[in-house]
């Protein structure tokens, strides 16, 4: 079942890296589909937007068989339309560039806490709409960290120290919780750990490391210059709406 939806001219097939020897650049694509009561264009579009805006931040040179690559992200998203059969979809799916998120309104959440992915190197999820598709919404980015397999090693795919205090400016996988200097909180006049006194997400950033993180020197490119980066969970998140009160 084809997923024709969403259309990169550069890239077929499966795969979702490609090596250009002409422009000396390496892109990673991804193309997001959202369903759920919650999907729009409009979220789908800002939501790949600000995925786009934050790992293309740093300008990242990959040395790869002696020859320097500049490395870029290329992300679309779009909402599927009412009728198409996201279950289906997701399970038939091949395609290392599709990604496929339900997503609901805050009070909707099914699990009553924030939005995440199903594990490392996954392609599925749930997102929470008031966590996402805002200006300087960094929640997209780190989940799109995870589906790419950062943090490696660690079992939450978090870094493991969380105590940035003195270190700067927080990376985009460090999670809701960590502890950071002050004007990174909340609350800045918040004490470290207490309540405004972690982490808030909006003021993380994709750095040079998170993207040497992601292995692209590792992967195996065939002739074409075309690899695959993550991999396939092809869960659907099935849902119910709450009752209302009666």
């Amino acid at each position: 079942m084809s997923l024709a939806l969403i259309s990169f001219s550069e890239i077929h097939g499966n795969q979702n890296v490609i090596k250009d020897e002409v422009s000396k650049t390496i892109t990673v694509y991804a193309a997001l589909f959202f369903y759920g009561s919650a999907a729009t264009h409009e979220i789908a579009r800002r939501i790949a937007r600000n995925i786009e805006r934050l790992w293309n931040g740093p300008e990242v040179i990959l040395s790869l068989d002696d020859r320097e690559y500049l490395i870029r992200f290329r992300i679309k998203g779009r909402a599927l339309e009412p009728g198409i059969p996201a279950e289906r979809y997701i399970h038939d799916n091949l395609d290392y560039k599709n990604y496929f998120i339900r997503i609901e309104p805050a009070t909707d959440n099914p699990l009553g806490g924030i939005s995440y992915v199903d594990g490392l190197n996954a392609n599925t999820g749930f997102f929470r709409l008031d966590n996402v598709g805002y200006e300087n919404s960094t929640t997209e980015a780190h989940e799109m960290g995870h589906l790419w397999g950062l943090v490696p090693g660690t079992p939450d795919g978090h870094p493991s120290d969380l105590n940035l205090i003195g270190k700067g400016r927080p990376a985009i996988m460090y999670p809701r919780g960590t502890l950071v200097d002050p004007q990174y909180q909340w609350d800045p006049t918040a004490r470290p750990g207490e309540y405004g006194g972690t982490l808030r997400p909006d003021y993380r950033v994709v750095t040079l490391e998170d993207t040497i993180l992601l292995g692209i020197d590792r992967l195996r490119f065939d002739q074409r210059g075309r690899a695959k980066l993550g991999g396939l969970s092809s869960i659907y998140h099935d849902y119910r709406p709450p009752s209302l009160p009666v």
